[in-house]
């Protein structure tokens, strides 16, 4: 007596390992954040004050290994200390002991003072 087997099983076996495979690499990938250091951040003033203004952020991977999609939050202040606006921004990919550039654009009013950036 010949015996069938199901498709359903056949076709969830492979799925279900598909689904261990892809969180096995988010896993990894976020495990990297915690070498992650945000450097030096640079606020430009623009001669012209309908130009948005730009933080220039320094994004620095201490690991050996390499880290996508960094989050990076940059708040954007007043003279008086006021937040004006935080943007979050992404950066792709930092090679292992390598320094990735970021640029966090403000374009509101009154113009920022100062830019802090941090990995939220």
């Amino acid at each position: 007596m010949m015996r069938t087997i199901p498709r359903v099983r056949t076709i969830a076996r492979p799925v279900s390992v598909l689904v261990v495979i892809a969180w096995a690499g988010t896993v990894g990938g976020s495990a990297g954040w915690r070498s992650i250091v945000v450097g030096k951040t640079v606020l430009s003033l623009p001669s012209d004050s309908h130009e948005p203004q730009r933080a220039f952020v320094g994004v620095r991977n201490r690991g050996p290994d390499r880290v996508a999609d960094v989050v990076v939050s940059c708040r954007f202040t007043e003279h008086n200390g006021s937040d004006l606006e935080t943007v979050t921004l992404r950066v792709r990919d930092i090679g292992g002991e390598a320094e990735a550039q970021a640029t966090a654009i403000y374009s509101g009013w009154p113009r920022a003072t100062r830019a802090t950036c941090a990995v939220p």
